[in-house]
């Protein structure tokens, strides 16, 4: 069974899970002697530090202690963003299968496409991938090639809110020099972006634009894994 939001549970009612995972018992609807044993597994999740939430008292430490048996750190989609474009794939498979009649020729993502979602920070992680792909899969037609146009994202054309999402509470607590270090990442991903898509996939003059040389252009865009042919140098080398 799985407990999702676990530190969002009322502390009334975290009580009487942990009598249950302690005595493996639960006590019937509408009665008031019979319990009932019970043998299962729970597993919990929660988006919160569960050692904050204790101390916050939102959550009992007894019962943490009693659930934390095995734990499992799951970084943010974010910091994992090779795991994309299998996601993406695999929810508008789903999705495409969900909603449209069997046969229909599925859409496909385009290099550009795929490249354009790993760049995103996702906020709401996996979910929120998961809601973006729903919504092309339900607008898109059958066997369209899906573009960054078709992506229902509450950002700049430019890209450029990715980098106030980018100061995420968890980046804020890290030291400044990791900090600092994530955040120039992210804001040479959406520049070369921006660049590239100005300047047609032209590298000799994105590089005059940017007033840097072209090795060292050509170095970053080899470090945001994009392509340097000038006719797609918005693709992802994947």
């Amino acid at each position: 069974m799985l407990l999702d939001e676990i530190t969002e549970m009322p502390v009334a009612l975290q009580t009487k899970l942990l009598r249950t995972l302690q005595d493996g018992v639960v006590r019937r609807v509408g009665s008031e002697r019979q319990d009932a044993v019970v043998d299962v597994r729970f597993l919990s999740a929660t988006n919160r530090d569960p050692q904050l939430a204790v101390k916050e008292g939102a959550l009992r430490a007894d019962l943490l202690y009693r659930l934390r048996v095995v734990p499992i750190q799951l970084p943010a989609l974010r910091e994992r963003r090779e795991d994309i474009p299998l996601l993406a794939t695999h929810f508008l498979s789903d999705f495409w299968e969900r909603h449209r009649r069997p046969g229909t020729p599925p859409p496909k993502f385009s290099r550009q496409c795929i490249e354009f979602l790993r760049t995103r920070t996702w906020q709401g992680n996996v979910r929120e991938l998961q809601n973006v792909v729903e919504h092309i899969s339900v607008l898109a037609e059958p066997g369209q090639q899906i573009t960054p146009n078709d992506v229902p994202l509450a950002e700049s054309p430019e890209g450029l809110g990715a980098i106030t999402d980018a100061l995420t509470p968890e980046i804020l607590d890290e030291d400044y020099h990791s900090a600092k270090e994530k955040l120039t990442d992210e804001f040479e991903r959406v520049y070369l972006r921006h660049l590239v898509r100005r300047t047609g996939g032209n590298l000799a003059r994105a590089a005059r634009i940017a007033n840097v040389d072209r090795t060292t252009l050509y170095r970053l865009v080899e470090k945001h894994n994009l392509s340097r042919r000038p006719e797609s140098a918005l693709e992802a080398k994947w």
